[in-house]
């Protein structure tokens, strides 16, 4: 009784003090903060709705409340039950036959509809640019067909696909400890695909067991064969043969040629001729949005935009009326096949190779505890009435280098409209063939999605360091000024930032969001008129500061501390721009700025700016800004400095404004 009574003691001691804090930190704003509970056991509260901003009407159609309550199961724990048989045998051969069962649709003729499509009939006959009818003969064309055809895809095996099903969820059950599946997200889905449009699932690339996860996850829940979508890249020759069985598809390499080149206009008729007629057929469709694990820089694939791409052409020239797009996530305790060494992990994975993995992956995990997995599909929503949205609110853009530049330089004092702000997208294959707004809509469809797969994950032991680190996501229907706007609410609300004032003035009173002046001020109270209205008079001696709170300024060089890496690669990158050997390739320039990135390492003592990642995002955003210039040349594209920053002054300009938003 002593024991439990001092624990209890303990325990409201421990309640008083975190409501102590909790009062400290609101404090200033007079508002009271609402302790949540952690989700535990089967439910939890229910994510994954899409955009109601971009998409209000699959918002409200796609959705039911009754699907809120449905739990969570377990794809990998097939039992007796789940087979039409009973009897000790059928225990013993549960999974042999409940893979024989799954329903597996019959093949289609696809190489004969694709050679009938008018693209590949235009190429064939010369009325194509770069067509037959500039020195091709029609019949080579044909086998030219076929052979580009032949490396896209093959015709499912279903003999291949049940014996995979097998292995997969035998190779499962000895991996994880389950693979959880939310009913509810399952329920929309099927909701979805009884619409009668054809589904597209886009999702994270954690793990290369994703491609063979969610196949197998969708074939056990009813919705058919998943064509999925490959990175050539990561498999061999015999491993892409086989997943070709599978269901698998592999984007040509001609297909990322030059617009003017004959091979890459057959190979792009091609794919977009079967990707048509597999959006006819109505098999679902698996596209990774990110980069496979390991590669180094940007996480969004170039290649998952392309294939994006695809579809959406197929959506625009009405091939099918509609599609419905579906994020997807998969969230690991323990990601199987994380790479340590990026050499080797972008090295293709060959048959026996992958083999020999899973066998010491089988080996080790079945020593220690297995982990869990949880599939995440969020909210579909209709292609169609994205793209309607999304054109309608864009209005006049303006690029990155026509906002910002002119401020770095010191030309103009007036704060950039950044509701304008364009971002801009490196394009390659397949993509090439899009207009300009088109591009923008594939960028923005595929930042939107991904944010979307991201903010439905469960908080795994894998993402507990995001959480840590406040990890945001913007990522796409949001301006930067509203995400600006976001940040500094929440710094308000968390008391950070304290609205001060000089004695005399009226009290600080805006309801209403007003576009960032040149200083940071706010209208008098009382004033409730419009709030994109500028024409109101600026009241003096009104400014924000730090909180005087006890843990204010701590929390305020943390979160100095979370940026001063980027912002410090990002100045040093300036510094570079005099001593980089220009031009060269965007991966050559890279280097060399992380070789100085190290090599100042060594002499200042901080490492965190001597990161890969780091360096290629401090590229990027200097080709955004307009500091390098990419041109095309006979090698590929390359890098160059362009004439405004060929100047010393200029890039010190450059350095100086970045250096001033580090702190210490």
């Amino acid at each position: 009784m002593d024991n439990m009574s001092g624990a209890r003691l303990r325990t409201q001691q421990r309640s008083c003090q975190s409501g102590r804090e909790t009062n400290l930190w609101s404090s200033g704003l007079g508002m009271k903060l609402e302790a949540v509970t952690p989700f535990l056991g089967k439910y939890r509260p229910f994510v994954g709705r899409c955009c109601q901003t971009c998409t209000p009407k699959s918002w409200e159609s796609l959705f039911h409340r009754s699907i809120m309550d449905l739990g969570f199961c377990d794809v990998i724990l097939v039992k007796e039950e789940n087979t039409r048989f009973r009897g000790w045998l059928v225990r013993r051969l549960c999974y042999f036959l409940w893979s024989l069962e799954q329903h597996i649709p019959p093949c289609w003729d696809a190489p004969q509809k694709v050679m009938e499509s008018t693209g590949v009939q235009n190429v064939i006959s010369g009325r194509a640019p770069a067509g037959a009818g500039e020195g091709q003969v029609p019949g080579l064309m044909k086998k030219e067909v076929q052979r580009i055809l032949g490396h896209f895809q093959t015709p499912p095996r279903p003999f291949l696909l049940r014996l995979f099903s097998w292995v997969v969820l035998r190779v499962l059950n000895c991996l994880f400890l389950n693979v959880q599946l939310h009913k509810g997200h399952m329920k929309m889905v099927h909701k979805a695909a009884q619409a009668g449009s054809p589904l597209v699932l886009l999702s994270t690339h954690k793990s290369l067991l994703d491609g063979v996860l969610l196949p197998f996850v969708l074939l056990s829940q009813g919705l058919g064969v998943l064509r999925v979508a490959w990175e050539p890249r990561t498999c061999s020759p015999v491993l892409r043969a086989l997943l070709r069985k599978l269901g698998g598809l592999f984007l040509p390499p001609e297909a990322t040629l030059s617009l003017d080149s004959s091979e890459g206009v057959l190979a792009r008729a091609v794919v977009h001729a079967a990707v048509e007629q597999l959006l006819v057929s109505g098999q679902p469709l698996l596209i990774f949005l990110e980069e496979p694990p390991g590669t180094q820089g940007p996480r969004l694939s170039a290649l998952g935009q392309a294939w994006l791409g695809l579809v959406v052409q197929a959506i625009q020239v009405g091939v099918v009326p509609d599609a419905m797009l579906v994020p997807v996530a998969i969230t690991y305790d323990l990601v199987p096949d994380a790479p340590c060494d990026t050499i080797h992990a972008a090295a293709p994975v060959g048959l026996w190779t992958g083999m020999l993995a899973v066998l010491r992956s089988l080996r080790g995990w079945c020593r220690g505890h297995r982990v869990c997995v949880r599939v995440h599909l969020a909210q579909p929503f209709s292609l169609k009435e994205y793209a309607i949205n999304a054109r309608s609110c864009w209005g006049s853009r303006q690029t990155l280098e026509q906002l910002l530049q002119p401020i770095v330089l010191g030309q103009s004092t007036v704060v950039p409209d950044t509701e304008k702000e364009q971002e801009w997208t490196p394009v390659t294959g397949p993509l090439l063939a899009l207009k300009a707004e088109d591009q923008l809509l594939v960028r923005r469809l595929s930042r939107h999605i991904l944010n979307a797969s991201v903010a439905s994950s469960a908080v795994m032991s894998t993402a507990i360091t995001a959480t840590l680190l406040l990890f945001k996501h913007q990522q796409p229907c949001q301006s930067s000024y509203c995400y600006c706007q976001e940040v500094l609410d929440r710094l308000i609300q968390c008391g950070l930032l304290v609205a001060e004032e000089t004695p005399g003035s009226r009290l600080a009173c805006d309801t209403g969001r007003q576009r960032l002046s040149a200083r940071l001020l706010w209208k008098p109270s009382g004033d409730f008129t419009d709030s994109d209205s500028d024409d109101f008079e600026e009241a003096e001696g009104r400014y924000f500061r730090l909180s005087q709170q006890s843990r204010c300024p701590d929390f305020f060089l943390f979160l100095c501390r979370l940026l001063s890496p980027l912002l410090k690669a990002f100045a040093q990158a300036a510094a570079f721009l005099p001593m980089g050997q220009l031009p060269d390739t965007e991966s050559g320039y890279t280097d060399q700025l992380l070789q100085f990135l190290r090599a100042t390492a060594q002499e200042d003592g901080f490492f965190e700016c001597a990161d890969s990642g780091l360096a290629i995002r401090a590229v990027w955003t200097f080709r955004d800004l307009g500091v390098l210039q990419q041109m095309p040349s006979p090698a590929g594209p390359m890098l160059h400095l362009s004439p405004t920053f060929a100047s010393r002054d200029n890039q010190e300009k450059l350095e100086q404004f970045i250096r001033q938003f580090i702190c210490g």
